[in-house]
């Protein structure tokens, strides 16, 4: 009759049946509130006060009727809301100079922002009426949840830009800014930038180069700070609540968390240079930028492991030192222009590199700085990597001599120097022809987690390509972009809940591999009853590609008919 059954073979329930009495309404409110005001008492000076408020608000029921196998009539409700207070006041004052060469204007800037976070929820079972979540005080109340968290940040900046016949260009600033979510004792941190421009097309001796329109030389250096790492109250540590009964009676007891509070976190701090070149040759036909820039991050915020012993097992804190290199390339211009047909044409390259230059400044016997390896961190290597072994292929038949019918890998280490091999690989026990084979990388005969290699995961460049064509109101706009070098781990290729372990309990990717029909080198034999050694070694791929992002097709109607239109 179309309804669904309670059980499945009898035994399971169906939830589809379970489904159609579960019910879900999640109702949010949001609104934002900006408004500002300017004070200039007098020729060049400018005060403005800056008010934003935002909230959020959320009410999300769920119930599950009676009617359901497995229910006896329960639900719960959460509310949660979101506030954000933020004040700014900006004074700007053009300083008044007689000789128009000159321009000085100076800026003050103080802002304050509040976050809080709060919400409140609780659960019930054996509701008496059978309805939906607002009948929840009906029933026996099972958990009662109240979360409560805020947060303060304070800023004061200064601004200084100075220029010179305007093509002599400098800035100065510097920052102070303070964020509760630190320890007390690092609360507050000073940023200062600088920056300088030369608008060397503007110099009399570029005259000549009638086909330069604007030549642009920039530089800068700066520091920022970072927060965005670190939770609240992470500096003060958190407890853990626990459930108790004494007798008849039912209580709450908190006892601290695994993680140790640490009152010294203080601002991740990003240091940068950067230095570009701007251009627009042939009235304006084509415009470029050439930029390069080198960046480090010291005293990044983490969460490391530490000794189990203390009672904690992680703290967070500021450890290490990343660099970033990299440059961008942006051209634009018109092919052709002229009665009244365009042809615009842009592309884009990105390259960068990065790379860790301290970690925790631990050293090891010989004074070498040593790695992390549970957090897969290395000196001298990229942030974003994979650590895993290498994969070299598969093991075929003429790998191993058949002893007995037993399957011995054949000897390929010549220990003793004297041109002749006597020493098989040393590997886990077990492995036969189709077996997946990985590199001994440091050469010591034998596979070990010392041979596990590093691999990154950024891209090696991004690039983009766009054009446009106009014509009689028609514009045609098409949007390519790409990577290259990117590397990505393919869950499907090795993960056993997505298909990947070749033991065909589930679907997975129909893949090359190995049989004794059929000796493949690209995947290994399946096997049902045990995992695969090494699976996880084939399972990087490239992840380059080249996509069309966006393609517009579209008509401007003529001023002729819109002004029609307008009569």
């Amino acid at each position: 009759d179309g309804t669904y059954t309670e059980f499945i073979n009898g035994v399971d329930t169906n939830p589809l049946h379970t489904q159609q009495y579960f019910e879900r309404q999640v109702d949010r409110d949001h609104y934002k509130l900006n408004t500002f005001f300017d004070i200039k008492p007098f020729k060049g000076f400018n005060y403005r006060l800056n008010l934003s408020y935002y909230n959020k608000f959320s009410e999300d029921g769920q119930y599950l009727s009676s009617k359901a196998t497995t229910s006896t009539g329960q639900g719960q409700i959460d509310e949660t809301k979101y506030e954000n207070y933020l004040i700014e006041n900006i004074i700007t004052y053009t300083v008044p100079i007689n000789n128009t060469d000159h321009r000085l204007n100076l800026t003050l800037m103080q802002s304050y922002d509040y976050i809080m976070d709060r919400g409140m929820g609780y659960s019930a079972q054996n509701v008496t009426m059978d309805r939906d979540w607002n009948m929840l005080p009906k029933g026996e109340v099972t958990e009662i949840t109240r979360k409560w968290q805020d947060e303060t940040m304070i800023s004061f900046m200064a601004r200084a830009q100075y220029s010179f016949k305007d093509k002599y260009l400098v800035t100065v600033s510097v920052r102070r800014d303070a964020d509760s979510k630190f320890g007390s004792n690092n609360k507050w941190a000073t940023f200062p930038s600088v920056s300088a421009g030369w608008i060397i097309s503007d110099e009399p001796w570029m005259k000549s180069a009638s086909f330069v329109d604007n030549l642009k030389l920039r530089a800068s250096w700066g520091q920022v700070g970072s927060h965005s790492g670190l939770s609240r109250y992470k500096s003060l540590g958190l407890a853990d609540s626990y459930e108790m009964e004494f007798g008849d009676d039912f209580a709450f007891g908190y006892l601290p968390g695994s993680e140790l509070s640490n009152p010294n976190i203080g601002w991740e701090t990003t240091s940068s240079t950067n230095a570009g070149v701007d251009f627009t040759l042939f009235n304006d036909r084509f415009r470029g930028s050439v930029e390069g820039f080198y960046t480090t991050t010291k005293d990044l915020l983490v969460e490391r492991s530490i000794s189990t012993s203390l009672g904690y097992s992680t703290i967070t804190d500021n450890m290490g030192e990343t660099s970033t290199w990299g440059f961008d390339i942006s051209m634009n211009g018109d092919i052709i222009s002229r009665n009244g047909f365009l042809w615009n044409v842009g592309t884009n390259f990105s390259l960068y590199r990065n790379k860790i230059l301290k970690i925790n400044g631990l050293k090891d016997e010989k004074g070498n700085d040593v790695d992390d390896v549970n957090n897969k961190w290395f000196i001298g290597q990229p942030l974003n990597v994979y650590y895993d072994y290498a994969f070299d292929g598969i093991y075929q038949y003429e790998d191993f001599d058949n002893i007995g019918g037993v399957f011995v890998l054949k000897k390929t280490y010549d220990t003793d120097g004297d041109g002749v091999a006597d020493k098989a690989l040393d590997r886990d026990a077990g492995f036969c022809p189709g077996a997946v084979k990985v590199k001994d990388v440091n050469n010591d005969g034998k596979i070990t987690a010392d041979d596990r290699v590093v691999i990154s995961k950024d891209p090696k460049f991004t690039m983009s390509f766009n054009t446009t064509f106009k014509w009689k109101g028609i514009d045609l706009y098409a949007d390519f972009y790409g990577v290259y070098g990117r590397i990505i781990q393919n869950k499907y290729l090795y993960d056993y809940n997505s298909g990947g372990s070749l033991a065909g309990r589930f679907n997975g990717l129909a893949v090359n591999y190995w049989t004794p029909t059929h000796p493949s080198n690209d995947y290994p034999r399946p096997r049902s009853s045990q995992s695969i050694n090494y699976l996880e070694s084939l399972s990087y791929q490239d992840a380059s590609y080249i996509r069309l992002r966006t393609l517009t097709l579209g008509y401007t109607l003529p001023t002729s008919i819109l002004s029609k239109a307008k009569n």
